[in-house]
């Protein structure tokens, strides 16, 4: 049986800060997205939607459970 899965707005506790994904790029937490299922309510999949603070315009998307801080002063977003 396929399971229905719903879209729900979500939280995190760097929205809107300059975060680093899995890959090294970073960005600023835009939106998070919850992937639920219909039956039990269950959150499947937290989805991420990143602004590149490069200025090359490209957003994306990644697990947003990856997400760390980005380091003041550290290196410049690639």
């Amino acid at each position: 049986m396929k399971e229905d899965i719903r879209l729900r707005w979500g939280t995190h506790e760097l929205m809107g800060e300059w975060v680093t994904d899995a890959t090294g790029r970073v960005g600023r937490l835009e939106a998070v997205l919850e992937h639920v299922t219909g039956r039990t309510g269950q959150v499947v999949r937290v989805e991420a939607h990143l602004r590149p603070v490069d200025g090359s315009g490209w957003e994306w998307t990644t697990d947003a459970n990856a997400l760390t801080r980005a380091v003041p002063g550290g290196p410049p977003p690639r």
